[in-house]
């Protein structure tokens, strides 16, 4: 696959990730075990659908990501966390780069932006 945005090597990729029953601990392993470099961050992620009073709460975990291209980022981190914990849109931002959808940076999408 190949992108048409690139982001420089140094600029940190920030992939933020929410699920029911998300774990940052098994986040944080999967980035061990592909030999990612970043950091995992638990948070809290208020979702809402189609209305601003139609909200919950989800864990989410902050992904940092450095020193990574995105064709690597998007084969070795997105693709999988996707598959494994049933992940829908997450949201990246990549300064000077790009900010919203991840499908959107990879595709078009029907995610909202």
């Amino acid at each position: 696959m190949s992108f048409s945005i690139s982001s420089d090597n140094y600029v940190p990729i920030n992939y933020m990730i929410s699920n029911k029953n998300l774990s940052c601990a098994k986040v944080s392993m999967h980035l061990k075990n592909v030999g990612i470099p970043g950091t995992v961050t638990s948070q809290c992620t208020v979702c809402c659908k189609d209305s601003n009073t139609n909200c919950k709460i989800e864990k989410g975990c902050l992904v940092t990501i450095y020193n990574t291209p995105l064709e690597i980022f998007y084969e070795k981190i997105v693709m999988p966390l996707q598959t494994e914990h049933s992940l829908n849109c997450g949201y990246v931002q990549i300064n000077g780069v790009y900010t919203g959808c991840i499908s959107n940076l990879f595709r078009l999408s029907n995610c909202k932006k």
